[in-house]
């Protein structure tokens, strides 16, 4: 059912010069408030193919003209001191010129090009003209059998061509000695430039190989660089929403059970779940930043936001013990690394631990910053070690990215079980000779 158009309002079949402009700023298909930015811009780092060879078209014709020149020169002179009589010389001529003429197409039909020649010179021999001056023209075409054929077998191609111009001259009507020079000479001469045609397909054959290992150097690079940053937005995802999520599951339930009884208990429930909500949005907007591919440096979470950590686990319940020195001057790289080794283990501890009390100590000899978070919970089985980063249950995506960020500055990670039960998350990040000043933020 067809509307009628609103007075007013733009005519029927026509977009709105706004809803327009939102059209094509947007992708194809979908309505945006604004630009899309991709995450991350497609690369290919495949160099475009090349066009048509100009040489095909412009060098080839030259080619062509120059070997006729050469090869009516070479037919007038073996015409003017033959003492024997021969045919018409315009035939002569003629074979020549079909031979040189086919030169044009010897890159595209370099095997067609020399059965052309071949021929012409074997008419220009059974005819009963003297010499091999109509054989001009094969010197380029059996060059080309090498260089440009298309087979893996032009070299020895090229070579037979060779042996069945030698036998020529040894033929009727004027058959020569095979052992002697106008029937070797030539034979060596083509046969040498069989050669060199070979050799120049051999060293651009070794430039396309090089280009093609350059390009697919380049696309594993991109690709790697493209893994590693959606493997840094999914790190940082995981650990802002597995924190924020985990607190606040757990204080709106508490907040739900003390609704009724104790309304002033839920009340703080709730509080502390808009304050994890709210922490979180800075963070995420900066994950999704750079999701989208936005520049720019945003403030990243770092020591000082540690004790928020603890406050938090605190109002879920947990005994928190925090050591930490007033003051770490470190880069603010190692300080977001250390913040979310902190914030997964206290999350880990709030979700599967069913612990009581909790100790987080953070110190600095000078050279290796060490984070230790330990807890009196249920710790892992008994009689495992180091706990790996695949379980039965699936893969352990906390551990393994608080492992990576770990490895990340050039320091390691262990978790374990700890001396006195529990569970223990140990990790040792070097402080680097850098200047703190030039370690950089981390970008958005």
């Amino acid at each position: 059912m067809r509307g009628k158009p609103v007075p007013g309002g733009p005519a029927r079949g026509r977009l709105s010069e706004p809803m327009a402009e939102r059209l094509k700023d947007g992708p194809r298909g979908r309505c945006s408030a604004g630009p899309v930015r991709p995450y991350a811009a497609r690369v290919d780092p495949t160099p475009a193919r090349p066009r048509p060879r100009i040489a095909e078209f412009r060098v080839e014709p030259l080619l062509a003209a120059a070997m006729g020149i050469i090869t009516l020169a070479g037919t007038a002179t073996e015409l003017a001191y033959a003492p024997d009589p021969f045919p018409p010389a315009p035939w002569a001529y003629g074979m020549g010129l079909v031979a040189s003429a086919a030169l044009v197409a010897r890159r595209r039909a370099p095997v067609a090009v020399s059965l052309v020649g071949l021929t012409m010179t074997f008419l220009y021999n059974l005819v009963g003209y003297p010499g091999l001056a109509a054989a001009m023209p094969l010197f380029a075409a059996y060059y080309a059998v090498a260089a440009y054929g298309r087979s893996a077998w032009s070299l020895l191609t090229g070579l037979c061509l060779v042996l069945v111009t030698t036998a020529i001259p040894a033929l009727p009507p004027h058959p020569m000695p095979w052992t002697s020079f106008p029937v070797l000479g030539p034979g060596f001469a083509l046969a040498w430039m069989v050669v060199l045609g070979a050799a120049a397909r051999s060293r651009a054959t070794a430039a396309e190989e090089r280009l093609r290992h350059a390009t697919e150097a380049a696309k594993a690079q991109v690709a790697r660089r493209l893994a590693e940053e959606r493997l840094r937005v999914a790190r940082e995802l995981h650990d802002v929403l597995a924190h924020t999520i985990s607190t606040i599951a757990v204080h709106s339930g508490l907040a739900l059970d003390a609704l009724d009884g104790d309304p002033e208990q839920a009340r703080a429930a709730m509080r502390t779940v808009r304050a994890a909500a709210k922490e979180a949005r800075p963070q995420l907007r900066a994950a999704l930043s750079l999701l989208r591919g936005e520049p720019g440096v945003a403030p990243q979470p770092g020591l000082g936001q540690i004790p928020d950590l603890t406050a938090q686990a605190r109002a879920a319940g947990l005994r928190v013990e925090l050591t930490m020195p007033p003051a770490l001057p470190i880069s603010p790289l190692l300080q977001l690394t250390a913040y979310r080794i902190v914030q997964e283990a206290l999350t880990n501890v709030v979700q599967h631990a069913g612990a009581r009390e909790v100790s987080v100590t953070l110190r600095s000899d000078g050279r290796t910053l060490t984070v230790d978070v330990a807890d009196d919970g249920r710790g892992p089985d008994p009689g495992v070690g180091a706990v790996p980063d695949v379980s039965p249950g699936g893969p352990r995506l906390g551990l393994a990215g608080m492992r990576e960020r770990a490895a990340m500055v050039g320091g390691r990670l262990t978790a374990q079980a700890g001396r006195d039960g529990g569970f223990h998350v140990h990790a040792e990040l070097p402080l680097g000779d850098l200047p703190l000043d030039d370690l950089p933020l981390e970008t958005t």
